[in-house]
């Protein structure tokens, strides 16, 4: 499967929720490292882009890292909060920001 069809099956749900974006993308699709970084280069054009490429999406709280925010995300203490509330909101905007860069690439 190709990163964009595992976005567009994101985008409509198809979404393990105990893990982030890239974790779903690295456990489900076939890509070479260009496309991989094609694919990564698409959270810079995102309005709400945190400034950091391995961790996009940022932090609810103006005083953590986008970094600290994600691994709170991954404690046993915070299940599944990658797709709750604000996180859900921004990770969602963020897989339809994707969507529609790479739908623009060539095929």
């Amino acid at each position: 499967m190709k990163i964009s069809e595992v976005i567009a099956d994101m985008v409509f749900g198809k979404i393990d929720t105990r893990i982030g974006i890239c974790d779903n993308v690295l456990t489900r699709a076939q890509y070479t490292t260009e496309e991989w970084f094609t694919f990564k280069d698409t959270f810079k054009t995102w309005p709400q882009y945190s400034g950091s490429r391995n961790y996009p999406i940022p932090s609810d709280d103006p005083t953590e890292s986008p970094n600290n925010q994600f691994y709170q995300c991954t404690s046993h203490r915070f299940p599944d909060k990658f797709w709750a509330g604000a996180q859900a909101d921004k990770r969602l905007s963020l897989l339809a920001h994707i969507d529609k860069e790479l739908s623009n690439e060539p095929t």
